[in-house]
């Protein structure tokens, strides 16, 4: 996003606007998820349908949000930024990769999973 925005595309609104919105939505429904999870672990299944339903609200958002971003936004993103910013990018997200940093989230995730998998044995 920052590169679109360098460019010329606004942080506040249009499709840069829309995704930063969505990823902050995204973080409250993940932040419900977590919250639920605590509660669950705390006070047992009385929890479980708030987690579905952040989950579920999380799904649509991702689903939507991924669909715009591969149908609207790279699209814009192609015919816009140069190759030298598009190799500039392919090679930070590259070195994301190797070092580990985009996947910080999954590794997490497989973390959770893995002990709520043992505390269900």
């Amino acid at each position: 996003f920052p590169a679109l925005v360098r460019i010329g595309f606004s942080a506040e609104s249009g499709p840069v606007g829309v995704m930063l919105s969505e990823h902050d939505l995204g973080r409250v429904e993940i932040r419900g998820m977590h919250d639920a999870l605590e509660k669950y672990s705390a006070s047992g299944p009385d929890a479980g349908e708030e987690l579905v339903s952040h989950a579920e609200n999380f799904i649509v958002l991702l689903r939507n949000h991924i669909m715009k971003e591969d149908n609207i936004l790279f699209a814009m993103a192609d015919q816009r930024l140069s190759v030298q910013d598009q190799s500039r990018l392919s090679e930070g997200f590259a070195e994301a990769e190797r070092t580990g940093d985009a996947c910080m989230m999954k590794k997490d995730l497989v973390a959770l999973l893995e002990r709520l998998e043992h505390e269900s044995e």
